[in-house]
C-alpha cells in the first residue's frame, strides 16, 4: 500500500491522440472517451476501470469502488458484496501508484516487477522459439512481456525506452495495450496453464523440478542455468497457520516474504523465487482491504490498522498513531469452510486446512544419482569419473598398506609367542647332568 496517496486516480481528460496502433490506425486517449473511471493502469481488474474486457464476470464489488459509493452520500453499500482483494498492484508500494512503470533507464521496480515488464523478444515468431518471461497476473500459466514496436512514434510521456542506446534511442517501442499507459505487462500463453497435462511439452524449462497438471500447480518466478524463467510448482495457502508454501523439489517448503531464495539441493544454479504471500493468500491479510474495520492494512503483519488521535504533551496540537484495529493480529480460521461463510466466495484450489495435507515426495538413492548426473556436462563427467577412479586407486593403495603392516604385527606377534613356547618346552624336557642324578640319588638315600 501507499499511505500518502491523497486518492485514487481517475482517467487522463487530455484528449489527446494515442500513437498509431500496431495495425498503423490511430486511436483515442483514455481520457478522450474514457474519462470518470478509474485509471485503468492503476486499477486494471477493478470493475469501474475504463476497460472490462479482461475483468472476470463478478456480481461482486471492490472495496475500492464501494468506498467511494458510501463517501458519495448517495449509496448504502452491502458489505457483503465485497470482491476479494485484486492482485494488480497489491502490496506493490508507492512506486506503482506515483512513478512511471518503467524508469528512464528502462527498469522495472523491484516491487512492480510482478506486473510490468522490459524483456524483448530474442527470437522472431516465425522461429517457433518460446519464449518465457514471467507469470501472468493470477499466476495461473505462464507468459511473455507484451512489448512491442510501433509503426509511428509513441507520446513522448509514454516513451519508457528512449535513452536505450541498444535500440538506437526509437520512440517507438512500448507495451501492446496503450489503455495501460503503454506499459509492457505479462501476457499469459494460451496453452500455458499450468494446471493443464499437455502445457508440459511446450512450456517445460527443467523436468527434474516443475509440475504440471495438478489442481494447485501455479507459476512462480525460478532462476535455471543462472537464467531468470517461470516454473510451474505446486503451492499451498495453509489456513491453520496462515502461510504460503511452495514446494520445491518434491518437498514443501514455507515461503515467509516475496523474493525469499529456495536453493535446489542438487543444483545451486537453480533456484525458485518465493512469491508475494500477501497476494497468493490475500485472505491471510487485511481481508476485504480494512473494509468492514475502516483502517489501512500492514502488510507485514497482516493486520488492519485503524488511527486513534493521542493529546500531545504540551497541549498545542494532537497527533495520530495506528493501533491493531481488532487488537489480536491476523483473524484466525479454524477450518476452509469458515474462512469461505466469511468472504462469501469460493477459495482457489490451493488453499488446504493444515501442513497435514502436503505431502513430500518419496526419494531414493538411484533418483538421487541419476538428477546428479543430469546437472553435469560432458567435461563434468570425465572429471567426475576420473576422480572416483583416483579415489578407488588411492583407497586400494592406502588400505595394501595398512593390511601389509597388520600382517607384520600379526606375524611379530606370532613369532614371539612361538618364541616363547620353544623356550618353556625347552625348560621343561632339559637332560639331566650327572651332577644332578647324584643329587637325587643322595636325596632318595637319605
Amino acid at each position: 500500500g501507499c499511505r500518502t496517496l491523497p486518492g485514487a486516480e481517475l482517467e487522463s481528460g487530455e484528449g489527446q491522440m494515442f500513437a498509431s496502433d500496431l495495425d498503423g490506425e490511430s486511436s483515442l486517449t483514455p481520457g478522450e472517451c474514457l474519462g470518470d473511471h478509474w485509471a485503468r493502469r492503476l486499477f486494471r481488474t477493478d470493475l469501474m476501470n475504463a476497460i472490462v474486457d479482461d475483468v472476470p464476470y463478478s456480481l461482486y464489488i471492490s472495496s475500492l469502488t464501494l468506498a467511494y459509493f458510501a463517501d458519495s452520500g448517495w449509496y448504502r453499500v452491502d458489505t457483503d458484496r465485497i470482491a476479494p482483494s485484486s492482485m494488480w498492484g497489491r502490496n506493490a508500494g508507492c512506486e506503482f501508484a506515483e512513478e512511471k512503470c518503467i524508469t528512464l533507464g528502462g527498469r522495472v521496480h523491484a516491487s512492480s516487477s510482478p506486473f510490468f515488464c522490459n524483456n524483448f523478444l530474442e527470437h522472431e515468431p516465425e522461429e517457433g522459439v518460446t519464449e518465457i518471461h514471467g507469470c501472468d497476473l493470477d499466476s495461473s500459466r505462464k507468459a511473455v512481456c507484451s512489448l512491442v514496436e510501433y509503426e509511428n512514434p509513441i507520446p513522448e510521456e509514454y516513451d519508457y525506452f528512449a535513452k536505450d542506446k541498444y535500440l538506437d534511442h526509437t520512440n517507438s517501442y512500448g507495451g501492446s495495450d496503450p489503455t495501460l499507459d503503454y506499459c509492457p505487462t505479462f501476457e499469459g500463453f494460451s496453452n500455458g496453464q499450468c494446471e493443464d497435462e499437455g502445457a508440459k511439452e511446450l512450456m517445460e524449462v527443467r523436468s527434474s523440478l516443475e509440475v504440471f497438471g495438478e489442481v494447485n500447480s501455479r507459476c512462480v518466478i525460478g532462476n535455471v542455468d543462472r537464467k531468470r524463467t517461470a516454473l510451474c510448482l505446486p503451492i499451498a495457502c495453509v489456513i491453520e497457520e496462515q502461510s504460503l508454501m511452495v514446494k520445491v523439489d518434491g518437498y514443501w517448503k514455507p515461503c515467509s516474504y516475496a523474493g525469499q531464495i529456495m536453493s535446489v539441493w542438487w543444483n545451486p544454479n537453480d533456484y525458485v523465487v518465493c512469491p508475494d504471500p500477501s497476494r497468493m493468500c490475500p485472505t491471510f491479510y487485511c481481508p476485504n482491504d480494512c473494509f468492514r474495520e475502516g483502517g489501512i492494512c500492514d502488510y507485514q503483519t497482516g493486520q488492519c490498522m485503524c488511527a486513534t488521535v493521542t493529546n500531545s504533551s504540551i497541549g498545542f496540537s494532537n497527533y495520530y498513531s495506528y493501533q491493531s484495529c481488532s487488537g489480536s493480529g491476523r483473524p484466525h480460521f479454524e477450518a476452509n469452510n469458515q474462512l469461505v461463510e466469511r468472504m462469501g466466495v469460493e477459495l482457489p484450489d490451493y488453499y488446504v486446512e493444515n501442513t497435514t495435507l502436503l505431502l513430500d515426495d518419496p526419494r531414493d538413492f538411484d533418483d538421487k544419482v541419476s538428477r546428479m548426473f543430469s546437472q553435469l556436462n560432458s567435461g563434468e563427467v570425465v572429471g567426475l569419473v576420473a576422480s572416483f577412479v583416483m579415489c578407488v586407486i588411492f583407497s586400494f593403495l592406502v588400505w595394501s598398506q595398512l593390511f601389509k603392516l597388520y600382517k607384520q604385527c600379526v606375524l611379530g606377534t606370532s613369532l614371539m609367542k612361538v618364541r616363547s613356547s620353544v623356550g618353556s618346552l625347552t625348560r621343561l624336557l632339559r637332560i639331566p647332568t650327572p651332577e644332578t642324578d647324584r643329587q637325587h640319588d643322595g636325596t632318595d638315600s637319605s
